[in-house]
């Protein structure tokens, strides 16, 4: 009876490790752009057509989510 007791309670400990899903993870990179930051943001500053200034980019849509409380 006891092995049954432990074994229940095994299972049911490792069913709640599998609940709260992935752990979050995080990627960081920079890099250091030759230009002052008045140019930079007369190129960047219109998110909207990313695909002007980055070339890998064939096309873009900013799209504006409304939070609901």
């Amino acid at each position: 009876m006891k092995k049954i007791i432990i074994g229940f309670f095994l299972l049911f400990v490792s069913i709640n490790v599998f609940a709260h899903g992935p752990s979050p993870q995080k990627v960081e990179k920079s890099i250091k752009i030759n230009a002052s930051p008045d140019k930079v943001w007369a190129i960047i500053k219109d998110f909207g057509n990313f695909q002007k200034w980055q070339p890998l980019v064939t096309d873009s849509k900013v799209e504006k989510k409304v939070r609901i409380p």
